[in-house]
């Protein structure tokens, strides 16, 4: 696996995404865990198959780790391909937020958003704590 800063092209499309969920709950950014929430609610009840639309909601879940932790906006290369996710600072560990959020809702699973951030990031501490790398 290998993890890359993001380039100039990917940092746009993340900023043109986070600003998209912005639109579409009518409100600025940053939006808070309760707007993607409801986003994420709203989602699920109107069957959003738009994937640009999940695409967005998934980076707007990401931020929240940017923004409430030390974690940063990150490309990763594997065997499966490419990805935009975020890392702690420093380490090979990963989440993959626009993932998350598509395979949750492709199983019409209803969700908190607060205990899937908070349970993610306990689960990469842990990660961390017991011998992860670093970059």
């Amino acid at each position: 696996m290998e993890i890359s800063a993001l380039n100039s092209e990917q940092r746009n499309a993340l900023n043109d995404g986070l600003n998209f969920a912005a639109r579409i709950a009518g409100k600025v950014r940053p939006i808070n865990s309760e707007t993607v929430q409801k986003l994420y609610d709203d989602f699920l009840n109107e069957n959003v198959t738009n994937t640009e639309a999940i695409i967005s909601l998934g980076l707007s879940f990401g931020q929240l780790f940017v923004e409430k932790n030390e974690f940063e906006w990150v490309r990763v290369s594997d065997e499966y391909g490419e990805e935009t996710v975020v890392s702690p600072k420093g380490w090979r560990t990963i989440c993959s937020p626009i993932s998350m959020i598509q395979k949750r809702l492709e199983r019409n699973e209803h969700v908190d958003i607060c205990d899937l951030y908070e349970n993610t990031v306990s689960s990469i501490l842990q990660i961390i704590e017991d011998g992860a790398d670093k970059r």
